[in-house]
C-alpha cells in the first residue's frame, strides 16, 4: 500500500510560503480534519500534518499510535493525493513526534515542533524564510493560556507567543464532525463511516478499532 513521503519540494515552499504545523491525535482522521487541511492550504500555507503519539486528554482514543498515523497517511491520499511529487505541493506529513520524544526524553508539546521545524529552516536555507517562523495551527476549543481543556496538560503555549512562532486559529470544522462521537457511533453499531474518508472506513474495519468487529482474523502487519 502507498503512502506519502517526505515532500521533496519542501525546501522552496518552506522558504516562499509561511509554514504552519497542523497536529493531532487524528483518532481517526475524520473529514472534519480533512476540511481543516483544505483550509490552511487555500489561505497560501505550506503545511506540516503530524500525528500524535498521544496524551492524557484523549485516552478512549489511545489505539494504536501505528493505527492512527496510518489512517492518517490513507486518508490524506485519498483526500488530496499523495503529497510531494505526485499531489499537492504545499502539503507533507511528518512523524516529528516519533524523532523528538527520543530527544527531548519527555511528552512533546508544540513548542518543541516548531524549535524543530524551524531548526531545519535554517539548516536548509542561505537566510531566513521570507514568511516569517513556522506556526501552530489550533482550532477554536484549544485555549492558548497554556492547557488543554480538562487536563493538566502543559501545551507550551505561552512559550510559542514568547518566542515568535505564533497561532493560526482555524474556523470550527470539527463542530460536527468529531472524533469522540466517531468512536461512540462505532461502538454503538450506528452510522459513522460517512464521517471519515473511505479508506480510513475500511481499515477502521480491517483491524477492528474502537471496538468494531474485524473482518478478517489476520490483522494488517504494521512497519515502526
Amino acid at each position: 500500500m502507498t503512502v506519502p513521503v517526505a515532500n521533496p519540494r519542501a525546501p522552496f515552499y518552506m522558504r516562499e510560503r509561511q509554514t504552519v504545523i497542523y497536529g493531532g491525535t487524528f483518532g481517526p482522521f475524520h473529514n472534519g480534519h480533512a476540511a481543516a487541511v483544505h483550509w490552511l492550504l487555500c489561505q497560501g500555507y505550506y503545511v506540516i500534518v503530524v500525528p500524535s503519539i498521544g496524551h492524557e486528554g484523549k485516552p478512549e482514543s489511545m489505539v494504536s499510535y501505528l493505527d492512527r498515523r496510518h489512517m492518517l497517511y490513507l486518508g490524506i491520499a485519498y483526500v488530496f493525493g499523495i503529497v510531494g511529487m505526485h499531489g499537492h505541493p504545499r502539503l507533507d506529513i511528518m512523524t516529528l513526534e516519533e524523532r523528538l520524544l527520543v530527544q527531548v526524553g519527555a511528552p512533546v508539546m508544540a513548542i518543541d515542533m516548531l524549535r524543530d521545524v524551524h531548526a531545519d529552516m535554517q539548516a536548509m536555507f542561505d537566510g531566513p524564510p521570507v514568511r516569517g517562523l513556522p506556526k501552530f495551527a489550533v482550532g477554536p476549543d484549544i485555549d492558548p493560556s497554556g492547557k488543554r481543556p480538562g487536563t493538566t496538560m502543559w501545551t507550551g503555549y505561552p512559550e510559542i507567543i514568547a518566542e515568535g512562532y505564533g497561532f493560526v486559529e482555524m474556523p470550527p470544522f470539527q463542530a460536527e464532525i468529531h472524533g469522540t462521537d466517531i468512536r461512540r457511533r462505532i461502538l454503538a453499531g450506528e452510522l459513522w463511516e460517512q464521517l471519515v474518508p473511505s479508506p480510513v472506513a475500511k481499515y477502521i474495519k480491517f483491524r477492528g478499532l474502537y471496538g468494531h468487529s474485524a473482518s478478517v482474523r489476520q490483522w494488517l502487519p504494521l512497519a515502526a
